[in-house]
């Protein structure tokens, strides 16, 4: 149809309109790509694809001796109730920690530890994390509002995290215990003994944490700094898996 407007708007016809010649009773076209894949089958897919790996987040290998940890309060006249920053360093470029969860910077650049106020809860707080990761943290600056510290190799059996350790959390001796089961091979990691704490690998001292969400945020800082992740076992108990 079309539009002559010299016929006072009537609308005209152009002919007789094609036949329609397409046979509604055949069977559709099968599609040239096959079948669907199963979610089966996407899954086998996605997993085997080649995942692009940044040496300098955390999470792609964990800590290593010679990292620098920077520690520095975010308020200068307040810092006693605002807590600090944790940021850390290799070779002098910035590395990056996973951005969701509390406490986290939207970019990487560093963990908000709100529970920090004080110099002794930070020096203890690093000096777990150092050992959880394998390694012994030396100070080598520290001030009124900022401390930094070294990791170092261990010259005895490391401690530090690996998969199927459980983290536990004690609040009434305000206390963070490590647990192995028997039968670890690895000569140079630490292999718990026998007795009334069969199993400890490590028991820190937390005496700065105060809300019931601190010990999650404090066991997931544990496994990233050594490229695992944890799980909920029990109630303040949590399983570290690999990542």
């Amino acid at each position: 149809m079309k539009w002559n407007p010299k016929e006072g708007g009537v609308l005209l016809g152009t002919g007789n309109w094609k036949k329609d010649r397409r046979n509604w009773n055949l069977e559709p076209r099968p599609l040239p790509s096959g079948p669907l894949m199963t979610k089966a089958e996407v899954a086998r897919l996605q997993a085997a694809r080649p995942k692009a790996v940044n040496p300098f987040e955390l999470m792609n290998g964990g800590f290593q001796a010679g990292d620098l940890l920077v520690v520095d309060w975010m308020d200068e006249g307040g810092y006693a109730l605002n807590g600090c920053r944790l940021s850390a360093y290799r070779s002098g470029t910035l590395l990056r920690w996973t951005t969701s969860g509390h406490g986290r910077d939207a970019g990487g650049r560093c963990l908000y530890l709100a529970f920090l106020t004080s110099h002794s809860a930070v020096e203890d707080f690093v000096c777990m994390l150092a050992t959880a990761s394998g390694y012994i943290a030396t100070v080598l600056e520290k001030s009124k509002t900022r401390q930094r510290f070294a990791l170092e190799s261990v010259t005895s059996e490391s401690r530090r995290l690996i998969s199927g350790d459980y983290v536990s959390f004690n609040w009434e001796g305000k206390s963070l215990q490590v647990q192995r089961p028997q039968g670890t091979v690895d000569m140079n990691l630490f292999r718990p003994g026998s007795g009334d704490k069969a199993g400890v690998i490590m028991d820190c001292s937390v005496s700065y944490i105060s809300l019931y969400h601190h010990p999650s945020v404090i066991v997931r800082i544990l496994a990233e700094v050594n490229a695992l992740q944890t799980q909920p076992w029990a109630r303040d108990i949590f399983l570290v898996v690999p990542r």
